[in-house]
């Protein structure tokens, strides 16, 4: 908010882009971008992934509405990442070269996104749910 507030009129759209995984505040956060009004008519949109941005870079591969959910010690992104490494066995949270591993599937990762938000509205299930491409199909 600070850059929209330095640079009024420079930007119309700013994407804020966060998972869930244990973080307590992530309902807070999300709340938060919405109650936002940044200046000049701008519009903010959160962009968040249940429980890890890789539920997103899963979709890539494979269509999937199972939930990741770990005991209490444990994280439910670790869950993902084991999935996702069936498709990139030398996967690594953080890597910058995750999305140079998902080659030209990123349409596919489209449509499994949509497909998967049909699914949660008709099921009532929110596990695992992601945004991002919202912001890919701006982006293109």
């Amino acid at each position: 908010m600070r850059e929209l507030r330095t640079n009024k009129g420079v930007y119309n759209r700013v994407y804020c882009v966060f998972d869930k995984d244990k973080h307590d505040s992530f309902e807070a956060a999300k709340a938060k971008i919405t109650a936002s009004k940044p200046p000049n008519g701008a519009t903010i949109h959160a962009i968040t992934s249940t429980p890890c941005i890789e539920i997103w870079i899963l979709l890539h591969f494979v269509y999937n509405t199972r939930s990741f959910s770990a005991a209490s010690s444990g994280f439910h992104c670790a869950l993902v990442v084991r999935q996702l490494r069936r498709h990139i066995p030398d996967y690594d949270k953080g890597n910058s070269k995750s999305f140079e591993l998902v080659g030209d599937k990123i349409n596919d990762a489209i449509q499994r996104a949509k497909r998967l938000d049909v699914f949660h509205q008709t099921s009532g299930n929110v596990n695992p749910p992601t945004n991002v491409h919202e912001l890919v199909e701006y982006l293109i």
